[in-house]
């Protein structure tokens, strides 16, 4: 039973870990990516559509920082 309790904060301490790297790393290099692509002189509908990337990608980097500052004010509460 112990075994399980363990395991199962250690995957969810790996799981907060990965959201952090994406939050930190990966999304604001998509959305620099993005930005550059969007910089180039290219059609109306593509840049619409990169547009609503860019968009899409700040609504989730915003949603992965609020939920990691959730977590770690709930883990400086529980210890």
């Amino acid at each position: 039973m112990e075994d399980q309790v363990a395991e199962s904060s250690y995957s969810k301490s790996y799981q907060w870990y990965v959201m952090v790297i994406l939050a930190l790393v990966v999304l604001p290099f998509l959305q620099q990516t993005m930005w550059k692509a969007h910089m180039k002189p290219i059609s109306d509908e593509s840049r619409l559509v990169n547009l609503y990337l860019m968009t899409g990608v700040l609504f989730i980097n915003i949603l992965l920082v609020i939920k990691v500052v959730r977590a770690l004010d709930k883990r400086e509460i529980a210890s």
